[in-house]
């Protein structure tokens, strides 16, 4: 089993380091894994490795770089992992888009609550504006306020899209 120890300065000199490295563990080399994360830490390094399933983390010291292919390297999933993992995919998709429908519906029903509250408050407050306004151009200025809050209201409140149509086709054009 060909392989390159780490130099004394625990840095990778030949070949250069990179994610993916298959090291080998001196104290058993019959364990390989993978770097699949370098800590920079100070005085040296750590590498998180991971073999025989498990994740675990060590010093350059204790590592040396290996030759041999993972054991794992070549196996490749079977399509039924696959269609498993999109419907797990999905199921979770669908659970959150759900919930996060449901957090926006929430939410726009608070604000809706809160601009008819706020509406309704101006409103008041305008009226009763109106009605002390002894002079008349005051009084139209309350007026013309009056009808801007009611406009905007209107405006705020109405519903902007009912329904989405998706058109598909080859020959469709928009």
């Amino acid at each position: 089993m060909p392989t390159q120890s780490f130099p004394d300065n625990h840095e990778f000199n030949n070949p250069a380091p990179y994610l993916g490295h298959i090291v080998a563990l001196i104290a058993n080399p019959a364990i390989n894994g993978v770097i699949i994360q370098v800590i920079q830490n100070k005085p040296e390094k750590k590498y998180v490795v991971i073999h025989n399933g498990n994740k675990a983390t060590y010093y350059a010291m204790q590592l040396r770089i290996s030759e041999e292919p993972c054991p794992s390297i070549n196996t490749f999933p079977d399509q039924e992992v696959f269609d498993s993992l999109d419907s797990l995919r999905h199921q979770l998709w669908a659970v959150a888009r759900e919930e996060h429908q449901r957090i926006n519906a929430e939410l726009a029903q608070y604000r809706k609550v809160s601009l008819t509250s706020s509406y309704k408050s101006r409103l008041n407050i305008l009226q009763d504006q109106l009605n002390n306004a002894t002079n008349e151009k005051i009084r139209w200025m309350k007026f013309a306020e009056i009808n801007l809050a009611e406009i905007q209201a209107n405006i705020i409140t109405q519903v902007v899209v009912f329904e989405v149509m998706v058109v598909k086709g080859e020959n469709v054009r928009i």
